[in-house]
């Protein structure tokens, strides 16, 4: 509808989604050395742009079901996500909290939704988003969460494992460690029951990641460890 009130910005809407239909093929009537070209007059909106194109691109073409549809036929999991992303955020008011939730979601064997109307519907039953209304149900964001107690109390109190793991691969990576053994992490993660006993047990050095003691990081001098309240 933004689209719909300046006519070149109508125009420019129409003949992208033609030109994305068709595989870029040239207007059958109309050629410019082959391809079809977008532009503005040269008079009274110099400088101007279009935010109008349908494009192939994720992070500018409209968020609309033409939008949508250019980048489903590109069939890339990372375009969807980049396309998902800002549809979320910009048409929905949501806010990305589980980001392994999206890449499970636009990599998952059974076909994108088949229109913008289906993936909306889709998204508001997702965790990994969360919506204002139910900011107060929503998962923490993994990535933020204070590296506390609190902190491990807040993530771990949803129950949710791919959070979890998040928060927990955060804490590793303090400690100069990477994960190279997703089961064993996993089954780690699973039984975590603080902070305390997380770093504890990475104290160890467990099989289940690679170790890199010039890496880890070290509170500064008195500031607590992470075998008191935080790392």
């Amino acid at each position: 509808s933004e689209c719909a009130d300046d006519p070149w910005d109508a125009a420019d809407y129409v003949l992208s989604v033609y030109f994305d239909e068709r595989g870029g093929e040239a207007l059958p009537t109309c050629f410019h050395q082959g391809a079809l070209i977008f532009a503005r007059p040269s008079v009274g909106v110099a400088g101007r742009s279009s935010p109008c194109l349908v494009t192939r691109d994720p992070s500018t073409t409209p968020l609309t079901d033409e939008g949508f549809q250019a980048i489903v036929r590109q069939g890339s999991a990372e375009k969807l996500a980049t396309f998902i992303s800002r549809f979320a955020e910009g048409r929905l008011g949501a806010r990305l909290v589980d980001e392994a939730g999206l890449w499970s979601f636009v990599s998952r064997d059974d076909a994108p939704p088949e229109s913008l109307f289906e993936l909306e519907r889709a998204l508001r039953a997702e965790e990994w988003l969360c919506f204002a209304a139910a900011e107060a149900d929503c998962l923490p964001n993994a990535a933020e969460a204070p590296l506390t107690e609190d902190g491990f109390r807040q993530v771990f109190a949803h129950g949710n494992s791919s959070v979890s793991e998040q928060f927990v691969s955060r804490v590793v990576a303090h400690f100069g460690g990477e994960v190279v053994d997703a089961g064993g992490f996993e089954g780690f993660v699973a039984a975590a029951s603080s902070l305390s006993a997380v770093a504890e047990a990475l104290d160890g050095r467990p099989a289940w990641a690679r170790w890199d003691e010039t890496s880890a990081c070290a509170a500064p001098a008195g500031q607590p460890s992470v075998h008191d309240t935080a790392v």
